[in-house]
């Protein structure tokens, strides 16, 4: 499960953390977090906002992510 999490927040060296997907994905639990506590306790769930926002939390993100791409540290298996 380390390795998961690992994978799923470094960039293509698999070492270093990036804050982009850090914070994407802290702000995808939190939003999930959010809207479970909407549904748990005031028995309110409007799925065309929550797919609103997430939708705006994953693009924002993953354009966040692209535009910093180009800057990553390169992978030393990478190189021939």
């Amino acid at each position: 499960m380390r390795n998961f999490f690992r994978l799923l927040l470094t960039g293509k060296d698999n070492q270093t953390y990036e804050i982009a997907r850090v914070l994407m994905f802290s702000g995808f639990l939190s939003f999930v977090a959010f809207a479970a506590y909407d549904v748990f306790w005031a028995h309110h769930f409007d799925p065309v906002s929550y797919s609103a926002g997430l939708t705006g939390i994953l693009f924002g993100g993953s354009g966040g992510v692209a535009v910093k791409a180009n800057t990553e540290p390169e992978s030393k298996n990478d190189n021939p």
